[in-house]
């Protein structure tokens, strides 16, 4: 006699079927932690369903575990990894973001090195910054951090498309190895604006103050975009002297834009007391909820980062 779960899960398959009718939200909380018989039930229906469906459920549980810290699709990601399509293997990919299994460190090498789709390489790419931090971390085997940082910058010194390089100076800017320090010096002396963005994605991850200069001088930069991963990496970097140039920022823009935010955040990390003060004006003064709240969300992390000491760079 079957269950009533796995009842339902035969109305999660159903549904997944019929392109004709959109998929049904509450469903998604049954690829969390799913079950190996309702995995393989899964499986042997998943040629036939939609490339666009596959993609969309995929795309819609990465958004759910973000949501919920609870959700974890990992079986069903590891899963999706050998489909066919190669949107729906760089899909499952970003869905396993949260996974630190060290068996993937395999899997995503050998589809940055060996996958015939240059989005699957990126990708794969991208995924492998999680275990160079790990390992800069100490957590997981000296070994393994090893392989994955001289494979990332193996690949970086071979491979010809622009986009997987990008990804893996991006994954490579957690490491504390100095051949990084050059790749991203030559990055920012490339005329091309996808590099500078990656460029300084990577020094928003190195907490290295040798670039407390460099993003000073792209907070200037024209480029709104440039100007906003700018803002990131000052605030990741705690550099005290941007300060300035950030609340100048947020005077300057609304609520609905995206520098506004990230201004605000991060002067949350910069931190200090005249901080918590522009903070609390701000939240007095603003009649956007939205902003309110985010303004609050930026006020307990203000709280912390206060709490601890900074980097205090270029201060």
């Amino acid at each position: 006699m079957e269950t009533n779960q796995e009842y339902i899960f035969d109305n999660v398959i159903n549904n997944l079927l019929d392109s004709n009718k959109p998929f049904n939200p509450q469903f998604l909380h049954f690829f969390s932690d799913i079950s190996l018989d309702n995995l393989e039930k899964i499986k042997s229906i998943w040629f036939k369903v939609n490339k666009d469906r596959k993609y969309n459920l995929l795309r819609d549980l990465e958004s759910l575990m973000e949501a919920n810290t609870l959700v974890s699709c990992d079986d069903f990601g590891y899963f999706a990894l050998q489909d066919d399509d190669p949107h729906i293997r760089s899909q499952a990919i970003r869905l396993l973001w949260d996974c630190s299994d060290i068996k993937l460190i395999t899997i995503f090498m050998d589809l940055l090195q060996n996958d015939s789709d240059p989005e699957v390489n990126a990708s794969a790419a991208a995924a492998l910054g999680k275990f160079v931090l790990l390992g800069e971390l100490d957590k997981i085997s000296e070994k393994s951090a090893n392989i994955v940082q001289e494979l990332l910058i193996n690949e970086y010194l071979k491979t010809e498309n622009d986009s997987t390089k990008q990804r893996i100076l991006e994954s490579l800017g957690y490491s504390s190895n100095e051949k990084v320090n050059q790749f991203i010096s030559s990055a920012l002396e490339n005329d091309e604006k996808e590099w500078h963005l990656s460029a300084l994605f990577a020094i928003s991850r190195s907490v290295n103050n040798i670039w407390g200069k460099v993003v000073l001088e792209k907070l200037t930069d024209p480029d709104p975009d440039i100007q906003i991963e700018a803002i990131k990496a000052a605030g990741e970097l705690e550099i005290a002297a941007a300060k300035e140039q950030i609340i100048e920022f947020i005077e300057n823009s609304t609520p609905d834009e995206e520098l506004h935010v990230q201004a605000i955040w991060s002067l949350s990390k910069i931190g200090g007391n005249d901080i918590k003060e522009l903070f609390e004006e701000m939240i007095e003064e603003s009649d956007d909820e939205e902003e309110t709240e985010i303004l609050e969300m930026a006020m307990d992390n203000l709280d912390f980062t206060n709490g601890i000491p900074s980097f205090g760079l270029l201060g």
